[in-house]
Order: structure tokens, then sequence, then C-alpha cells
């Protein structure tokens, strides 16, 4: 607890552990001293502005890939594409030039089951509309959004599931705030109290991500190139054939399969029921029951 408000930070959006992530951080090196503890096999890197920071004391010994220069000017295209696990930039929409441009160069970075996490000052916030009400606007430097329109945005560069939570706000100015609630502004989950909102923006959906992390590209490629390939008849018995046979040998599960055809699949229901049938006639009973029954 901040004495000056309830301060977060974008970690909470992310569960240490040993495996060899791959994470980006965006004028955000002050997340790298807790990112190495919490990812002691993970690969940082970091991209800033100024040319001093490498050398500062608490980033030695940390294994840091550092890039010097502006992101905003410079562009990210110099790192790889579908690279990274996680891109950290916690003030990136608070002072971009171009929103479409970064984002989707941020989106391109990521992996399909990556992460970006970042802030923003929240011009709904009861000190900036009484800001406005009184005719002043001190924001100079700096964007300001409602949540909707950071949605928007993030959509547009293709991410898929987006998540806030407060990153700093002060519920002690419940009383003031309730004074433009009275005006008509509606107070969405405590939008008047909470001067800048944290938010993960996923490039696939958890649903979906949850599918991608078991098995490599190629194999869900193949997948999802057979399952297509019944689902319109191509040469259905074949495709068939080969369905079982990548099962087999990728160890793929009854249940793994049912959800991945969830997502992709326009007739479901129709393909379930073929994939069903022949599963029975395979003699593979564990898939036979998992369609038959789904």
């Amino acid at each position: 607890m901040d004495a000056s408000g309830e301060k977060r930070d974008l970690l909470e959006f992310m569960a240490s552990g040993p495996l060899p992530l791959r994470i980006l951080t965006l004028e955000s090196s002050f997340y790298l001293p807790q990112l190495r503890q919490r990812f002691p096999n993970g690969e940082l890197y970091a991209m800033t502005s100024y040319e001093e920071v490498p050398g500062f004391p608490e980033y030695r010994g940390l294994d840091i890939h550092w890039r010097i220069g502006d992101y905003r000017s410079m562009g990210l295209s110099s790192y790889e594409k579908d690279s990274f696990d996680f891109v950290l930039g916690e003030t990136c929409l608070t002072h971009l030039w171009n929103s479409y441009d970064t984002l989707m160069e941020v989106s391109r970075l990521l992996k399909d089951t990556g992460h970006f996490l970042g802030s923003f000052s929240n011009v709904r916030y009861w000190r900036v509309l009484e800001d406005l009400r009184q005719g002043r606007y001190p924001f100079r430097d700096q964007r300001l959004y409602a949540k909707d329109e950071v949605v928007k945005m993030l959509n547009d560069a293709i991410f898929k599931e987006i998540v806030f939570t407060p990153f700093l706000r002060f519920p002690e100015e419940r009383e003031e705030a309730e004074a433009f609630s009275r005006m008509g502004f509606e107070d969405f989950s405590g939008d008047l109290v909470t001067k800048a909102w944290m938010f993960k923006a996923s490039r696939s959906t958890a649903a979906v991500a949850a599918l991608k992390e078991l098995y490599t590209k190629e194999v869900r490629r193949d997948l999802a190139r057979l399952l297509h390939r019944i689902e319109y008849g191509v040469e259905r018995d074949t495709s068939l054939a080969a369905l079982w046979k990548l099962c087999a040998e990728e160890l793929i599960f009854p249940d793994y399969l049912a959800d991945f055809l969830h997502e992709i699949a326009a007739h479901e229901e129709r393909v379930r029921a073929i994939l069903g049938r022949s599963a029975r006639a395979s003699g593979l009973e564990e898939f036979a029951i998992a369609f038959e029954e789904g």
C-alpha cells in the first residue's frame, strides 16, 4: 500500500517458474532484476533510449541482451518475428507516436501464445474530469485513454483477449468520484477513482493458448489441415487414416482433438459424427467414446 494510493505492477500478470521464456522490455528496464529472479532460465531482452542504463549496478550479472534506441522512431523490426513470450511496455501507450504501427509491431514480435503487458493513464479518473471541467488539461506530452478505446486499439493489432486491473487507484477518493457519478458519469469497476489501469493483452484466448502450448506449430498445422480436409470431404478416407496416424505418433489425446476441432471447424457436429464413426471402425475406443458422446 502506497501512501498516495494502491500501486501495483505488471508482474502480477506473470507466474514465476523455470521455463526458458523470452521476454522483452520496452523502456521498462526497472523490471529486469525481478524478471531474472522470477525466471532464472529466461532469456531477457531490453530496449531503452538511454545509453547509460545498461551500466547501472542493479543490472550487472543479469545476462541482458540490450539494445539502445527509441522504439518509436527505430521500430522493432530488428527483433525476430514470433520470438517473445512476453513484451513489457509499462509506459508504451502513454508516450506512443503512432499507436497502430507500434502495437502491430509488438503483436508481430509475440509468439501466438504470447502476451503484451502495459498500463495507461485513465481519462475517466475524476481528477482528470475535474481539470476538464475547470478548463485545464495538463497532459501535454502524455496520452490518456478510456478502457474501451484501448480495447479497440489492441483488437486492431490482432490481440484476442484483454484483461484489465487497477494500476494506481485511490479508493479514499470515493466521495469526490461520486459527485461525478451524480453528473451522469458511470463508474465502471471503480473507473472514477482509478488514475491508471494495467492490462494483459494476449495473442490467443486462454482456451486456444492452452491448445497451442501442448504441441508444436507444425503438428497443429498438420492437424488443422487434416480436419479441414475431413470437414469438406477432400479424400476423406485417406485424411482420416492420416489423422489417426498423426494422433498415434504425436500422442494426441481425445479431449485435445475435440477441443482443437471446436476451435477450427465451421461444421463441428458433422465432423464429430464422422470422427466418431471412423474411430469406432478403426478400433480407437477412447476417440470413439469422446466423439460419440460429445
